[in-house]
């Protein structure tokens, strides 16, 4: 399998159109969390068009990966160069894979991309998302969150200026 491995017999790998059913599964799974379990009917469906249309929107540059463990799909990672950096919008593990170390060898894969590449790496973080910040936090960002704003800026320096 073509890929990027980064570590623990993980590999990140472009996403392909065979992956449309694995991705679309584990994005169906995190919004029905979101949700409260709900995890059919049209309110589910509502999100998710929603979901594509402000990624399509606000994102044009998206950069789509799969994380693989061996033959089988555990996770998905969105990234695009927003303002000069490398902006991660979205990490989603299988939650039978969570709280591996998956995700932090994702995000450590980006910051490797973005170091070579001399860019600063960004994400919001919505203030209830207390895995991710930890995440974000454990691999050296800062986080920094305006007095009532919902989401926490994360960013990384990767370029000494």
């Amino acid at each position: 399998m073509d890929g990027n491995d980064i570590g623990d017999g993980i590999t990140l790998r472009a996403e392909q159109a065979g992956d449309a059913a694995f991705v679309d599964a584990l994005t169906r799974g995190q919004l029905g969390e979101g949700l409260g379990g709900l995890m059919d009917g049209p309110l589910l469906e509502m999100q998710l068009r929603s979901r594509a249309a402000t990624l399509a929107h606000r994102f044009p540059d998206l950069g789509r990966e799969v994380a693989w463990m061996g033959d089988a799909p555990v996770g998905s990672l969105l990234t695009t160069p927003l303002g000069g950096t490398l902006h991660v919008v979205e990490i989603i593990i299988v939650p039978a894979w969570r709280r591996q170390g998956l995700a932090r060898r994702m995000l450590e894969a980006v910051i490797r991309r973005a170091t070579a590449d001399g860019r600063d790496v960004t994400a919001m973080i919505y203030v209830s998302n207390t895995a991710s910040l930890a995440l974000f936090s454990t691999c050296g960002f800062s986080l920094e969150r305006a007095d009532g704003e919902a989401q926490t800026t994360a960013r990384l320096r990767t370029r000494h200026n």
